[in-house]
């Protein structure tokens, strides 16, 4: 059912504008524990579970503003993303972006454990925008998109054929050290002591060129056998 009503929404679109999927869900979908959390890796990144997975409601656009309802699933969200190199940058009005590169992935899991939707991608990047060069800011940015790095690998049920990871963008905010405090103890290689923060997610998925073709053509041919 739903493998159809996206070919029926991708291929509607072909002959038009480019078209595609959005996922996302709101921040604090889940009350009862914090969205994500640092690992005591140093410089890793995982959902508020460390690892195992924290409940969010994962919505799902097959007409991005087009006229169709998003559907909403409940699901586990497990993530896990590790950085390599890191750098802090002095912006004006005195202050500092610390800017993060690695690589991981992220699982969107439904109620009986199966993939949602889940990719990985190698190159990834985290920013905080801060007052210090010592301390994080209390929000981040870790997003990843095909023009400057690209998303290679995705899968999952909401994937129907060939479609691409356009980007994704996890947006975190209320990030805390337990006591309270700002994200600190960096060292010169960007490692933090631990924390939580709350946040959001949202994605873009759109069909291959091909796959597009294919839809079109297989729209065409459908009405054509209606008339008939």
């Amino acid at each position: 059912m739903l493998t159809a009503r996206l070919a029926l929404v991708f291929a509607a679109g072909a002959t038009g504008s480019s078209m595609g999927a959005f996922v996302s869900f709101a921040s604090d979908s889940n009350p009862d524990r914090p969205t994500f959390r640092s690992d005591t890796y140093g410089r890793r990144i995982v959902d508020g579970n460390s690892g195992l997975g924290v409940g969010v409601t994962l919505l799902f656009d097959a007409d991005d503003n087009g006229p169709g309802a998003a559907v909403a699933y409940s699901a586990n969200l497990q993530m896990q993303f590790d950085f390599i190199s890191y750098s802090v940058i002095s912006v004006a009005g005195g202050a500092f972006l610390h800017v993060y590169s690695g690589s991981g992935r992220f699982d969107f899991l439904d109620q009986s454990g199966g993939s949602l939707l889940n990719a990985a991608t190698g190159n990834v990047f985290l920013t905080s925008l801060s007052n210090s060069p010592n301390f994080l800011g209390s929000s981040a940015t870790l997003q990843a998109n095909n023009l400057a790095s690209g998303i290679p690998f995705i899968g999952g049920s909401l994937t129907v054929g060939n479609l691409v990871m356009l980007d994704f963008a996890f947006t975190l905010t209320n990030m805390r050290e337990p006591g309270g405090s700002n994200v600190g103890g960096l060292a010169s290689n960007g490692s933090w002591n631990p924390w939580t923060s709350e946040g959001s997610f949202s994605g873009t998925l759109v069909p291959t060129p091909g796959t597009i073709g294919l839809m079109a053509a297989g729209a065409v041919i459908a009405r054509r056998r209606r008339r008939d």
